[in-house]
């Protein structure tokens, strides 16, 4: 969907979430561990419009679904998200349209649900390009290995995209002296639902390959929290996962570096991280000067 004009593709809560009846995307339903909202930070960073400071970090789809199907609590997404959600939509169903009146059924129907090619949105990671392991474990403030309990779909900060309930099993790195980390929810660039008449889709990546219930995750946490405890990264390269199945996917980059190509599992991964962290090497200086202007001078939404 090209009304996404911005994204940081990893949101990680480091909250304690109680527990929710199971469901999907319906009015009153509820993927467990995973809640309707999830509060703004209260030292919000500077925004274009003074309500966004109020509005919830996160937005389950759900709560947003009346019982009938259509869309209800709409301002609880920044305008200027639900404006190019609309508009993106607006200009879909007009395609729509003008495919059915010219016959061309097949067309239409392809209009009518979420592309299975990448949606072109723009993806920033800050300046900050990992292009293998050994890179994204020194540039990671914690690294955290999980299970997936749950995933829910809705809108971080008024993105678009997929929250993930995690279950840490294990710390890889940990996080300074910060406190001990037993769940996340982490941030994941994928939708594919529709509200009425509004589809939203987000696919951005050629592999099908989406993070389910019961998988396997590694996550590296690039960015402290926030006082609510909320940490914004930089986007899905900073997560890999592994299936019941054992199919590990990896971000798109770390598909050109060699080594990356040769793993097979997460555990393969893990002895790479632990080789990469006990280097006695350090960031090359223009990372660092990235690293120390991001954390003196976070970037504004």
């Amino acid at each position: 969907m090209q009304a996404l004009r911005k994204s940081n593709s990893v949101l990680l809560a480091l909250l304690t979430a109680g527990s929710l009846a199971g469901g999907s995307i319906e009015a009153g339903g509820s993927p467990p561990e995973i809640p309707l909202r999830i509060p703004p930070p209260e030292k919000t960073r500077t925004t274009t419009e003074s309500s966004a400071a109020e509005l919830p970090a996160w937005v389950s789809a759900r709560a947003i679904h009346s019982e009938s199907g259509s869309l209800v609590n709409w301002d609880l997404i920044p305008s200027h998200y639900r404006r190019s959600y609309e508009t993106a939509n607006q200009e879909r169903l007009k395609e729509i349209e003008s495919a059915r009146s010219a016959g061309k059924v097949e067309k239409a129907a392809e209009l009518a649900k979420c592309p299975e090619t990448p949606t072109k949105f723009f993806r920033s990671n800050h300046g900050r390009r990992n292009q293998n392991l050994t890179d994204l474990t020194l540039s990671a403030e914690a690294i955290y290995r999980g299970t997936i309990r749950a995933r829910d779909a809705g809108f971080i900060e008024g993105r678009v995209g997929s929250l993930l309930f995690v279950e840490i099993d294990e710390t890889l790195k940990a996080p300074g002296e910060r406190p001990v980390v037993k769940q996340l929810f982490v941030e994941y660039p994928f939708a594919d639902f529709q509200i009425g008449d509004m589809l939203f889709c987000l696919r951005p990546d050629r592999t099908p390959a989406v993070p389910e219930e019961g998988d396997s995750i590694l996550v590296f946490v690039l960015f402290p929290p926030t006082d609510r405890g909320l940490v914004v990264g930089s986007r899905s390269e900073e997560i890999l996962f592994e299936s019941s199945a054992g199919a590990l996917s990896l971000p798109t980059s770390l598909r050109g570096d060699l080594p990356s190509q040769r793993l097979k599992t997460l555990a393969d991964a893990e002895e790479r991280i632990a080789r990469a962290r006990d280097k006695k090497t350090s960031l090359p200086t223009s990372w660092a000067i990235i690293w120390d202007s991001m954390i003196s001078h976070p970037v504004a939404n």
